[in-house]
């Protein structure tokens, strides 16, 4: 019963978040490398600030000439489907007789942190013929200096390198302003744009538009003259672009893919200010290699293994949302990226030039809101996500604000909102920041222990916890914050919560304080086994359970939390129950799970079009019905939030908040915060035993290869209400199976429904062919086939919304968290790539063996089923 109770809370809290994929990301690699544009990449891609970043796409089949990526031409290509999955945007075009595939990969490689910070990303393209006909097919892309500063009279300039096999193009301000940021863009960038060097292959740089310009002469049918132009002037000026041609000649169908890479990187990347000394820092892939061509080099070499890898990894993520709800798992295809783009992993660079690999920190920007850096409660937000991915990444985040906050810079007595809000010149915050006080000391103890728990590794609690050891004297930070607490949480007049909430006794912030303090109990309870007396951990636990009862007493009204004491008509969504069920906290009742389940399945069917709104007090305030069935409320709740997340026409591709009634968007584009996705999927992975208490770095294992509050509450609204929104649905999904092992899901059977594709797809280098699918104003349940490699295919009804459906054919199987460490391959060496079709073939094995194992189990697995 408790699980059903925390799954509908979550979900119901989820109806609060928005995730626009009508508007997709098609490459997001860093705080940077950003791009999206709608369904179909027909339009110019926009930065998430808003400014326009050129990238152009064009066929040439048969002698007629097709735009599929840019504006200003015609015809242009026909988009006939697009798909989306974790790392991967995938759109189906035909021209002519030819049908293709343009695939963005942004890789997501959370064991290996070379891999994962490098600033660049893919776009493969894979053709086939409609009739079966050989046709004659040529490919062209460009890109501008648009994507290297916010103003586009600025002055670039560019060359072209060969080396070995590969070809790159790169692009730079004329006059490089460093750390400096303009309208979101960074102006310290340099633009690169590479391919392997291809017999069929022909380069250019120059203008774009002009009678003899790259552009007329690909439509033309001309080829490219493989020359530079060195007359450097301002981005605007004839349009300078950096051109690649591909003629294949008559083909069928391609038979391996042609590959461009991009990538945008700045070094250093982030400057730090750090008592009194500046640090220049680093991105951590720089300390496996030497040169940017061995980077690229190495990036192009592996195009065939990371899409492979993207491909299991897509697939495992997928096949865990699909065992809750195939809208789950249509939401978190479309967030993951969006988190893990938001961080910066540095190391440090030395005066005379050297990497410090062991001084691993990292940044997040508050991308789509402000130029925060480590905003605490977008942090807590997206923290689901990443002990999800892997949970040692959340050390770097946590001890840049530890150890600026045990510094002598900052003096308050309570925890600070973020560490700057100047990205990427990083300066400290040691504001008056009082009225956010509950917020950040909370957010903080709550995501320290969940660091430790997740990942075994206790070097934070004991750096910043342990005040009655002799050598961590200094370091009493997270006893101060709970101790702030413990003299203030549960009664509020003065704070503030980061939703915008501030009154005297918010219910839902008070919680959060009190949920912290037990934080602390159990921080000094780990700190014990190395010597730390046990009267602490006594006393907060005490404190904990008092304020509990006493929080009980005040805030539950008619079986369920108010959103301030004795206020019983009112009503929010309490997602910091949510926290005390991820640290295991049990200072709460089941019978407070119990009512306010109950309360919310008696809300949900008069809730708005696209979910409930945060509180009682808004203008999507919801009137009690007749209680809903448990599996009805939780699907309800899902596909309200679903139901805006592909809502189609809106200029805002990600939004973290929007009016349950109106879908109109409260924040801006992307955000980290959407991490909080993964909530559901975080409760499954299994707490560590916590060790590790030496005076390392955060980082585990790491592989070679002035702020205003009213910023910060516009942040967070969404954000950390979708934090508990997941949290609801793992505890369904524990209810629906009692075999399934906190952190170690089975082998789950995904049922696939009806049939709506010509033929199976395997992956996105196959042909996808998906009929024309117009549903019912009302009817957003149909489903779509492919091979094993999942993704959301969208399509539009009569009102503009978009319908996911899954791609896939088959069963697949669950995702299993990778472990706590940064383990992974070196990349200081070219992987290279093997024959694209045998690795395909081998994944058709492995999936059918996959199939064959899960039948036998499959009845089983219903029989726990109540």
């Amino acid at each position: 019963m408790l699980a059903s109770i925390a799954s509908r809370m979550a979900m119901l809290i989820l109806s609060f978040l928005a995730t626009l994929a009508a508007s997709q990301s098609y490459t997001v690699s860093t705080p940077e490398v950003t791009a999206f544009n709608g369904t179909t990449p027909i339009g110019w891609p926009t930065h998430w600030g808003g400014h326009v970043i050129g990238r152009s796409g064009w066929i040439r089949v048969d002698g007629t000439t097709y735009m599929w990526m840019g504006a200003g031409f015609n015809p242009k290509a026909n988009t006939t489907a697009s798909y989306i999955t974790p790392t991967r945007s995938i759109f189906t075009f035909e021209a002519g007789q030819i049908a293709f595939n343009a695939t963005f990969l942004s890789p997501i490689e959370p064991s290996n942190l070379v891999r994962q910070s490098l600033p660049f990303a893919y776009l493969y393209i894979d053709a086939w013929s409609l009739d079966g006909q050989s046709h004659s097919v040529q490919f062209y892309s460009d890109m501008t200096g648009e994507w290297l500063t916010s103003t586009i009279t600025n002055p670039v300039q560019w060359n072209t390198t060969e080396v070995d096999d590969v070809l790159y193009h790169q692009m730079r301000r004329s006059s490089l302003l460093s750390m400096v940021e303009n309208k979101d863009m960074a102006e310290d960038g340099t633009l690169y744009f590479a391919m392997d060097k291809r017999s069929d292959m022909t380069w250019q740089t120059g203008s774009a538009d002009t009678a003899d310009g790259l552009r007329a002469r690909f439509k033309d049918g001309k080829t490219l003259s493989n020359t530079a132009d060195n007359n450097f002037r301002a981005i605007s000026d004839n349009w300078p672009v950096l051109g690649m041609r591909v003629d294949l000649g008559d083909i069928t169908r391609t038979e391996s893919s042609v590959v461009w890479t991009i990538g945008l990187i700045r070094e250093p990347v982030i400057q730090f200010t750090k008592n009194g000394t500046i640090e220049s820092r680093s991105s951590y892939f720089w300390t496996a290699y030497s040169s940017i061509s061995d980077v690229i080099k190495d990036f192009i070499g592996d195009s065939s293994a990371a899409r492979n890898r993207a491909i299991s990894f897509d697939s495992q993520v997928m096949a865990a949302g699909e065992a809750i709800s195939p809208k789950y798992r249509d939401l978190l295809s479309v967030s993951l990226r969006q988190t893990m783009a938001s961080m910066d992993i540095t190391v440090l660079r030395q005066h005379d030039g050297s990497l410090g690999v062991s001084n691993v920190k990292t940044f997040m920007k508050d991308i789509g809101m402000s130029a925060r850096v480590n905003p605490v409660e977008t942090m807590y937000a997206a923290l689901p996500a990443i002990p999800y991915v892997n949970a040692t990444l959340a050390g770097p985040l946590l001890e840049l604000l530890l150890e600026y906050q045990s510094s002598s810079e900052y003096t308050n007595a309570y925890a600070a909102p973020d560490l700057s809000t100047t990205y990427p010149d990083v300066k400290g915050n040691s504001s008056n920041m009082q009225t956010l006080a509950i917020e950040s000391c909370g957010n903080m103890l709550i995501m320290t222990l969940a660091h430790a728990m997740k990942s075994g590794d206790g070097s934070l609690i004991l750096r910043y916890g342990a005040t009655d050891l002799v050598q961590y004297l200094q370091y009493d930070l997270l006893k101060g914050w709970a101790d702030y607490l413990d003299k203030n949480t549960l009664h509020t007049s003065g704070y503030a919560s980061s939703d915008g909430q501030a009154a005297p006794n918010l219910s839902n912030l008070a919680l959060k304080g009190i949920v912290s303090i037990y934080a602390m109990g159990k921080i000094n309870e780990a700190l014990e086994t190395i010597g730390k007396e046990a009267n602490d951990t006594a006393y907060y636990k005490a404190q904990a359970e008092r304020y509990a009862k006493e929080w009980g007493s005040s805030a539950i009204s008619s079986g369920h939390v108010t959103t301030t004491y004795g206020e019983t008509s009112s009503w929010g969504l309490v997602y910091n129950l949510y926290t005390a069920r991820l640290l295991g906290a049990d200072i709460i009742s089941n019978q407070t799970y119990t009512g306010q389940s109950e309360f919310y399945s008696s809300q949900v069917a008069s809730a708005s079009e696209f979910g409930f709104a945060y509180d009682s007090s808004d203008s999507g305030k919801v009137k009690s019905p007749a209680a809903a069935p448990d599996e009805l409320t939780r699907n309800t709740l899902i596909s309200q939030v679903h139901e805006r997340a592909f809502m189609n026409g809106s200029a805002v591709p990600f939004p973290t908040a929007y009016n349950s009634a109106s879908g109109e968007a409260y924040s801006q584009d992307l955000s980290p915060a959407q991490g909080t996705m993964f909530v559901s999927l975080a409760l499954d992975v299994p707490n560590q035993l916590i060790t590790g208490f030496s005076d390392a770095s955060g980082v585990k294992g790491s592989s070679s290869s002035n702020s205003n509050v009213g910023a910060i509450v516009g942040g967070a609204v969404g954000g950390i209400s979708a934090f508990v929104a997941l949290g609801l649905v793992i505890f369904w999904r524990k209810r629906k199976s009692n075999k399934i092992t906190l952190g170690a899901p089975p082998m789950t059977t995904v049922k696939i429904g009806a049939k709506r594709a010509s033929r199976p797809v395997l992956d996105d280098v196959e042909n996808i062919v998906v009929e024309p699918f117009f549903p019912t104003e009302h009817n957003n349940s149909s489903t779509i086939l492919s091979g094993p490699s999942q993704g959301t295919a969208i399509t539009k009804d009569r009102k503009g919304y978009g319908f996911t459906h899954l791609t896939a054919q088959g069963s697949v199987t669950a995702f299993s968290p990778p472990q706590s460490s940064y383990g992974g391959s070196d990349l200081s060496q070219p992987s290279g790539s093997s024959d694209l079709r045998n690795e395909v073939e081998l994944l058709r094995r492995e999936m059918a063996e996959i199939r064959a194992n899960l039948t036998t189990g499959a009845a089983a697995d219903t029989t726990c089923s109540e």
